[in-house]
């Protein structure tokens, strides 16, 4: 497999990538976020494709950059592009909120840089939700490495491998089977429901972000 390498990408700071990252690997591996205390392996999906890429830390909490694997040359730029909005942006008024609620601003204070990463394909974002209802978020990583190794792609970068979740699969699974995989019988409904929504175009990323909030639920 072609792999593009060299290539750095600079975050809006501050950002402590190490400790927005470390909950990826304290419950467990799901084999579809990877994180090893230095770099990240993951998928994204961008106008119907799947990139694999590996983003090793770089530069500092205040100045955060991130040095790109992509897996093919054509997706060295949407990798990049993925990497980029990989963490929630602060935006202005968080400062004014730190100053005003002295409870964030103590945690800012401990913990600057600490963001949340964000999942660029709904349908993953919602079977890592579901599969954390209500259990330990270590067995919920072996679940979402059950699905994965069943119904995911492998993509491999340098002889790592990396699982994205794939919607034409999960949609023809059946509710024993994921049964059989140890999620509840509500979890499977909704773990099919969605990769339906999905398959159906109900969960298109572009769309969903140009949508109010109350749409979306809807």
């Amino acid at each position: 497999m072609t792999t593009v390498t060299g290539s750095i990408v600079g975050l809006d700071g501050p950002v402590d990538v190490s400790a927005s990252l470390s909950g990826l690997a304290r419950w467990g591996d799901d084999l579809i976020d990877r994180w090893d205390g230095h770099r990240v392996l993951r998928t994204g999906r961008v106008e119907g494709r799947t990139i694999a890429f590996r983003a090793t830390m770089m530069g500092t909490i205040e100045a955060p950059a991130l040095a790109l694997t992509a897996a093919a040359q054509e997706s060295g730029q949407t990798a990049e592009a993925l990497a980029r909005s990989m963490f929630v942006v602060a935006p202005p008024e968080f400062a004014e909120l730190c100053a005003r609620d002295l409870v964030i601003g103590e945690l800012d204070a401990h913990h600057p840089g600490v963001r949340p990463l964000l999942q660029p394909d709904p349908l993953t974002a919602l079977v890592r939700s579901i599969s954390a209802q209500q259990v330990n978020l270590r067995w919920a990583a072996t679940v979402r490495r059950r699905i994965a190794e069943r119904y995911g792609r492998r993509h491999e970068l340098e002889g790592e491998p990396v699982y994205s979740l794939e919607a034409s699969a999960l949609a023809q699974a059946s509710f024993d089977d994921l049964r059989a995989l140890q999620l509840t019988g509500a979890k499977a409904r909704a773990v099919i429901g969605c990769a339906r929504a999905a398959l159906d175009g109900r969960l298109d990323a572009a769309e969903l972000r140009g949508l109010a909030d109350d749409a979306v639920v809807e």
